[in-house]
């Protein structure tokens, strides 16, 4: 692969990895919501009055 052309290596790279990138950002998206969902819940509401009030 080392003889291989320099930037076609990196154009394949590019192609192969583009729908693992666009995974991670679906995840992070994801990942978001759920963590503000559960920031939004009661039990963290009750969590979070109890730690101000100290």
């Amino acid at each position: 692969m080392a003889k291989q052309p320099p930037q076609a290596i990196r154009a394949a790279k590019a192609i192969m990895k583009a729908p693992l990138k666009d995974l991670i950002a679906q995840t992070i998206i994801a990942e978001g919501k759920v963590f503000a969902q559960r920031l939004a819940s009661d039990e963290a509401q009750t969590i979070l009055r109890a730690f101000m009030k100290r």
